[in-house]
Protein backbone atom coordinates (compact mmCIF):
# COMPACT_ATOMS: atom_id res chain seq x y z
CA UNK A 1 0.00 0.00 0.00
CA UNK A 2 1.14 3.54 -0.45
CA UNK A 3 0.39 6.64 1.74
CA UNK A 4 -1.04 9.87 -0.12
CA UNK A 5 2.78 11.17 0.10
CA UNK A 6 3.76 8.10 -1.92
CA UNK A 7 5.66 5.90 0.19
CA UNK A 8 5.86 2.27 -0.52
CA UNK A 9 4.67 -0.21 2.03
CA UNK A 10 4.87 -3.88 2.23
CA UNK A 11 3.42 -5.05 5.58
CA UNK A 12 1.92 -8.35 7.37
CA UNK A 13 1.14 -9.52 10.57
CA UNK A 14 2.42 -12.16 13.04
CA UNK A 15 5.85 -11.41 10.60
CA UNK A 16 8.02 -13.15 12.92
CA UNK A 17 6.51 -16.06 11.60
CA UNK A 18 7.09 -15.47 8.05
CA UNK A 19 9.58 -16.77 5.91
CA UNK A 20 10.34 -13.93 3.71
CA UNK A 21 9.87 -11.22 6.62
CA UNK A 22 12.19 -13.07 8.63
CA UNK A 23 14.99 -12.99 5.21
CA UNK A 24 15.08 -9.31 4.95
CA UNK A 25 17.69 -7.25 6.72
CA UNK A 26 18.06 -3.34 7.37
CA UNK A 27 18.41 -2.03 4.13
CA UNK A 28 18.25 -4.85 2.07
CA UNK A 29 18.35 -5.15 -2.12
CA UNK A 30 15.48 -6.80 -3.41
CA UNK A 31 13.09 -7.18 -6.41
CA UNK A 32 8.92 -6.86 -6.26
CA UNK A 33 6.81 -8.07 -9.10
CA UNK A 34 4.05 -6.15 -9.77
CA UNK A 35 1.71 -6.80 -12.58
CA UNK A 36 4.29 -9.11 -14.34
CA UNK A 37 6.98 -6.51 -13.91
CA UNK A 38 10.02 -6.71 -11.70
CA UNK A 39 11.17 -3.54 -9.71
CA UNK A 40 14.57 -3.25 -7.63
CA UNK A 41 14.07 -2.04 -4.33
CA UNK A 42 15.23 -1.34 -1.23
CA UNK A 43 13.40 -2.51 1.97
CA UNK A 44 13.75 -0.66 5.28
CA UNK A 45 11.83 -1.95 8.24
CA UNK A 46 9.62 0.31 9.94
CA UNK A 47 10.28 0.87 13.56
CA UNK A 48 9.05 4.21 14.39
CA UNK A 49 5.49 4.01 15.92
CA UNK A 50 4.43 7.33 14.22
CA UNK A 51 5.46 5.58 10.65
CA UNK A 52 4.10 2.32 11.55
CA UNK A 53 0.77 4.13 12.02
CA UNK A 54 0.64 6.14 8.50
CA UNK A 55 1.17 2.68 7.28
CA UNK A 56 -1.48 0.92 8.47
CA UNK A 57 -4.17 3.75 8.12
CA UNK A 58 -2.69 3.26 4.49
CA UNK A 59 -3.51 -0.43 4.12
CA UNK A 60 -6.99 0.70 6.37
CA UNK A 61 -8.04 2.98 3.15
CA UNK A 62 -6.74 1.05 1.02
CA UNK A 63 -8.96 -2.23 2.15
CA UNK A 64 -11.78 0.18 2.46
CA UNK A 65 -12.29 -0.33 -1.18
CA UNK A 66 -10.06 -3.21 -2.46
CA UNK A 67 -11.01 -5.94 0.23
CA UNK A 68 -12.28 -9.30 -0.70
CA UNK A 69 -12.57 -12.75 0.97
CA UNK A 70 -8.86 -13.59 1.40
CA UNK A 71 -8.18 -9.60 2.95
CA UNK A 72 -11.32 -8.19 4.29
CA UNK A 73 -11.25 -4.57 5.18
CA UNK A 74 -10.92 -3.88 9.07
CA UNK A 75 -13.15 -1.34 10.49
CA UNK A 76 -11.80 2.05 9.54
CA UNK A 77 -11.03 2.54 12.94
CA UNK A 78 -9.42 -0.36 13.68
CA UNK A 79 -6.31 -0.34 15.57
CA UNK A 80 -2.76 -1.80 14.49
CA UNK A 81 -1.15 -4.91 16.37
CA UNK A 82 1.79 -4.94 17.56
CA UNK A 83 2.65 -7.73 15.78
CA UNK A 84 2.31 -6.18 12.45
CA UNK A 85 5.52 -5.26 10.77
CA UNK A 86 5.80 -2.89 7.96
CA UNK A 87 8.76 -2.52 5.47
CA UNK A 88 8.95 0.56 3.36
CA UNK A 89 10.19 0.14 -0.31
CA UNK A 90 11.94 2.51 -1.99
CA UNK A 91 12.89 2.22 -5.81
CA UNK A 92 16.63 1.02 -6.67
CA UNK A 93 16.75 2.45 -10.21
Amino acid sequence: MSTAEGKLYLSCSVCESKYWASKVGENESGRVRLNGLVYPVTFHRVLDPEELDKAWAARVSKLQVHGGPGNPAPPADAVRDDRWWSFNLISAN
